[in-house]
């Protein structure tokens, strides 16, 4: 009657605690069918309803409502902690591959370096636009050209002489068919 939609209170009653709520029934205007001889208007609290239930049945659905979250939490705490450690693992066993072919690689293109440097025959590589990328220890006895002059820089800039024998079709043939090319040729000593 104070204008409260609810009240509730804990009691102690028989020895155990109760949770007390009550509610007011408030007149609306289905209700005046019956009871508007009895002086109610629209809006009237007409009574109320009040019901008690022992605190224990509230604590022990409380309780099971808090094991199943501690469970559902504990679970799901594992499946994320299982998944960070697995996925570490996987990640810690992936770098380790990685060195290992990276090392491996390492020690294959040192070999090779090895064995282009130490050959007794002259040996050039080129890229795609006939630039120098490698030129071994011997075809710098037999030139007289260091590999620090001609790294990097196009066989036309090196050699210009060597536009003039037509040896850029023979290129672009190997370039294209990956075909191995012999070819024998005067350098002018010293350049």
């Amino acid at each position: 009657e104070t204008g409260e939609e609810e009240v509730h209170q804990i009691l102690r009653s028989d020895g155990t605690n109760a949770l007390r709520l009550m509610r007011p029934f408030i007149t609306e205007a289905g209700c005046l069918k019956c009871h508007a001889h009895q002086g109610y208007q629209v809006g009237d609290v007409r009574g109320g309803l009040s019901v008690t239930v022992p605190m224990n049945v509230i604590l022990a659905a409380a309780q099971q409502n808090n094991i199943k979250l501690g469970i559902s939490f504990a679970g799901l705490w594992a499946f994320v902690a299982f998944g960070i450690v697995f996925s570490a693992r996987r990640l810690s066993q992936d770098a380790q591959k990685r060195l290992i072919a990276e090392a491996s690689l390492r020690d294959a293109q040192l070999f090779q370096q090895q064995v282009i440097a130490s050959a007794q025959e002259g040996i050039i590589v080129l890229d795609r636009s006939f630039r120098y990328l490698v030129w071994n220890t011997y075809m710098e006895k037999i030139t007289g050209i260091t590999s620090a002059q001609v790294l990097g820089r196009h066989v036309w800039d090196v050699f210009p002489y060597l536009k003039q024998e037509e040896l850029e079709p023979l290129l672009e043939k190997v370039l294209a068919e990956a075909v191995v090319l012999e070819y024998e040729g005067r350098f002018p000593k010293g350049r």
